[in-house]
């Protein structure tokens, strides 16, 4: 990835970070005082934090768990089911972007499922 694809991604984080209304924060590598790599890394950062990583559901069995459980940090993988919503189409078409839900429902309405949908499966998923 080039670094205007990088900004790309970034700006379009923050946008829908904005939209749902949820902090964000980057931490650049050349910030921290650090040589850890892989799951060390990924430790220290998540300390500097909340001290909880969301992990996709492909990570299950890549990072070391016990590494985690030792210095307290909680993971919780993503067991993605699709959020259902409203669409212009006879049926619904998964794995569109979220400007899809925008266009589909507005906004506010976008923003009040997503945030249904996101504690509903984080109470759903409290554990791994």
């Amino acid at each position: 990835m080039d670094k205007e694809e990088l900004r790309a991604d970034l700006k379009n984080i923050l946008a829908e970070c904005r939209i749902f209304r949820r902090e964000s924060s980057f931490i650049r590598l050349s910030e921290m005082e650090t040589n850890f790599s892989s799951t060390d890394l990924l430790i220290e950062i998540v300390k500097r934090d909340s001290g909880q990583a969301l992990c996709g559901g492909g990570a299950s069995g890549n990072q070391k768990e016990y590494v985690f459980d030792l210095v307290g940090i909680k993971l919780f993988y993503r067991n993605l089911s699709h959020l259902i919503y409203t669409q212009s189409g006879k049926t619904f078409g998964p794995g569109l972007s979220i400007i899809d839900a925008v266009m589909n429902l507005g906004i506010k309405e976008t923003r009040d499922n997503f945030n249904d949908y996101i504690q509903l499966k984080l109470r759903e998923n409290h554990s791994c």
